[in-house]
């Protein structure tokens, strides 16, 4: 579908203004909430809410069958609770062969049942393997029910199959007996969040995934299950969407069925009341990306009126957050001293479980993440407020446009970084739709003045690039289609994240194109906001953003091998938290064997060395000296095989990375090959810019959570690093 077809069809859309403010509004409000009620005044809804949810529940547990059979079944044996336990730690411990081999062990033949075919397909999904999922709940039969569509459900989101997951849905909602609930629709949702609005295989006509998928999804909840079933998540995940795709009117009035659904009423610009400390901190997350939509369209008035109910739900919500923690020590027997002595260098899961000390630390840590969750949301809206004064509303639309036509690309997307196989090699025939539908490029061509007119029916650039000439019929980048000036040395960030250090390296590194990697289509939007709104023209066109995951981006999106200068991963996501304090699963790694499910595993070393310039290197920081281990055991792996087809890799020496201060902790060797673990604080000696881990700010999320304490291993005040070079 070309960027013209879409445009004529754009245009018949109706317009309206989408002010956040209107006088009527503010009548309206006032009519509901004639006096302003504090939140300790206003009688807990939530409970109302709670009630209607137990009576529905019990409803239905009456009116079916299958739901009163398992609900009155007798208590389980203490096998199938053994077996529980064991599918359990499988699935955190991203093993899947060895939960497909317990479940389907002849001798649990009359003690599983959906409970535990939940478990494994969890384990399924956060191993990304879709297939053995789908056989799982094939093998069910009649027994298949919501609880175990739903896991299936996840399994789709988490591969970003979303085709498959509103196949699911659509049956769902018309079964009399196992409609959806509101966990399988936020599910859904969420798979929507990780992906972008892209053609059906075969079908150019028919979308899926993205903004489309989820709107559907949220009309045949509310015709077939209710808008009453709906929770705080269901409405913070669809007004995001809607916010990625920059249609800020539709987001606008979602967020209004959001304040209405939990009362809370806004006076004014941000005068706020009512809502509980969900709904309030649900209400600063779709303010904030609201405010990011409109100041992408240089509607710095609008966006000044977002971030100002942002500082208002960020207050009252942490302040109903102070009074659950308060009311959390009061009951809880656990001192600060204990508390402390607790943590394990393996994080919070390494504490000790003890039932209500374990209740309290999980309070504590989900207490710490809410207030860093906010303080992030603060720390934006400050930006964007910043921002007002610095940008060009007609110069930044420009900026917006050429960056959506020019350096940002889709090809998948997911929940899952760490699949245990890399994406089927099938070439992208359609990258214009995800551009056009998931990340506004649709609603950005009807602000552009020359195109309001009918006559322009299709995007216009002064150079005649856009996103898909920038595409072989091979499905590679174009680099020259894409860079100003290719020749420049070029870096890429695998798991990019939310953008901050590839932002802050582009600002600084001026002398080097930069390239950033992230597989959820939500991370994408905000790393090319933050790069269109936190860099001049200049440097804005020196940054590419493409949504794919690493496997199939290394092996098919690169034009060829020898083409990037330094590839980035910082804080990857670890398998588990505790792979590889075990010194036999890191044998098993270097000599060939099965290794855990995450992004950066031998084959993604292998690409990526493949990849380099001679004298280019692979730079990974983490902060988890468990992961660091296997990391550098993986990296030994792949030196190993690429030495066997010619390809020379070697870990950076001691003397090259001590003139950055950095100190060697660690070593892993086979044979003659060795790869060194270094310690410090990452610095230009790395190719990162420097800057003051003590300061306000941070390179990145992960920086800023350490000051926060809520990291796993915050307690570290210095980065694992591990350096490798190719020598030919």
């Amino acid at each position: 579908m070309v960027f013209g077809e879409l445009f004529k069809s754009a245009l018949a859309k109706k317009t309206k203004s989408s002010s956040l403010i209107s006088k009527e509004e503010d009548d309206q409000a006032k009519a509901r909430k004639p006096e302003k009620i504090s939140v300790k005044e206003r009688p807990p809804r939530s409970e109302s809410r709670k009630r209607r949810s137990d009576d529905r529940n019990h409803d239905k547990t009456n009116s079916n069958p299958k739901r009163q059979r398992f609900h009155n079944r007798k208590p389980l044996s203490a096998e199938a609770i053994e077996l529980t336990k064991q599918l359990q730690d499988c699935s955190r411990r991203k093993r899947l062969d060895e939960a497909l081999h317990l479940y389907r062990s002849h001798k649990n033949d009359f003690i599983r049942d959906t409970h535990h075919a939940c478990i494994l397909i969890d384990c399924c999904a956060r191993c990304g393997n879709v297939e053995e999922a789908e056989k799982v709940v094939g093998a069910l039969g009649d027994d298949c029910n919501v609880e175990t569509n739903t896991a299936l459900m996840k399994a789709y989101a988490h591969s970003g199959r979303i085709l498959q997951a509103m196949q699911l849905f659509r049956k769902m909602s018309k079964s009399e007996k196992e409609k959806p609930n509101v966990r399988t629709l936020n599910t859904l949702l969420r798979g929507c969040l990780w992906t972008a609005s892209t053609s059906v295989l075969g079908k150019s006509d028919e979308l899926c995934g993205g903004v489309v998928s989820s709107e559907d999804a949220w009309e045949l909840f509310c015709k077939n299950v209710g808008a009453d079933h709906l929770d705080v998540s269901s409405y913070e995940y669809s007004a995001v969407i809607l916010c990625q795709a920059l249609r800020t009117e539709d987001a606008l009035e979602r967020i209004k069925q959001l304040q209405s659904a939990y009362e809370i009423v806004i006076k004014g610009k941000a005068s706020i009341s009512g809502g509980d400390q969900a709904s309030l901190e649900s209400l600063a997350v779709v303010n904030i990306a609201l405010a990011r939509a409109y100041a992408l369209f240089g509607d710095f008035d609008n966006m000044w009126t977002a971030c100002q109910r942002v500082f208002s739900a960020c207050k009252l919500s942490r302040s109903l957050l102070v009074e659950e923690m308060n009311g959390a020590e009061s009951e809880s027997p656990v001192s600060k001293r204990q508390l402390k002595k607790q943590q394990a260098v393996g994080g919070k899961r390494a504490w000790k479980k003890v039932s209500d000390e374990g209740a309290f630390q999980r309070k504590s840590s989900n207490n710490t993440y809410r207030n860093h969750r906010l303080s992030e949301i603060e720390n934006e809206a400050k930006e964007l407020v910043r921002l007002r004064k610095l940008k060009d509303k007609g110069d930044l639309l420009e900026q917006v446009r050429c960056g959506l036509l020019k350096r940002l690309f889709y090809f998948g997307g997911g929940g899952t970084t760490d699949m245990l196989k890399t994406s089927g090699k099938s070439v992208v025939s359609d990258v214009s739709s995800p551009i056009w539908y998931s990340f506004g490029l649709a609603e950005v061509m009807q602000s552009t003045p020359q195109n309001r007119h009918p006559s322009h029916t299709k995007p216009i650039l002064t150079d005649g690039k856009n996103t898909a000439s920038a595409v072989s019929s091979q499905g590679t980048l174009i680099l020259s289609q894409i860079f100003d000036n290719p020749n420049l040395p070029i870096d890429v960030e695998i798991g990019a994240g939310f953008g901050d250090w590839i932002v802050r390296q582009t600002r600084m590194h001026q002398d080097r194109n930069h390239i950033a990697v992230e597989l959820r289509a939500d991370r994408v939007a905000q790393i090319f906001a933050k790069g269109m709104l936190g860099l001049d023209s200049s440097s804005s066109k020196r940054l590419c953003v493409v949504g794919s995951d690493a496997g199939s981006f290394l092996d098919l999106r690169l034009p060829q091998e020898g083409s990037i200068s330094t590839f980035f991963a910082n804080h990857p996501e670890p398998p588990t938290q505790t792979f590889g304090e075990n010194q036999s699963e890191l044998g098993a790694v270097v000599d060939g064997g099965a290794e855990p499910a995450h992004m950066l595993n031998s084959a993604t070393m292998i690409s990526m060395a493949k990849r380099l310039k001679a004298s280019g290197r692979i730079v990974i920081v983490t902060d988890n000296r468990w992961y660091a281990r296997l990391l550098s055991t993986t990296a030994l792996r792949a030196i190993l095989v690429l030495g066997k087809e010619g390809v020379r890799l070697k870990s950076e020496s001691s003397i090259a990375l001590s003139k950055g201060g950095f100190h060697k902790i660690d070593s892993f060797s086979s044979g003659t090959e060795t790869v060194e673990l270094f310690e410090g604080q990452p610095n230009e000696q790395i190719g990162h810019v420097p800057y003051d881990p003590t300061s306000e700010g941070g390179a990145s999320y992960f920086d800023r959570l350490w000051r926060s304490g809520g990291g796993s291993h915050a307690e570290r005040k210095s980065r694992l690093v591990l350096v490798l070079r190719r020598m030919r």
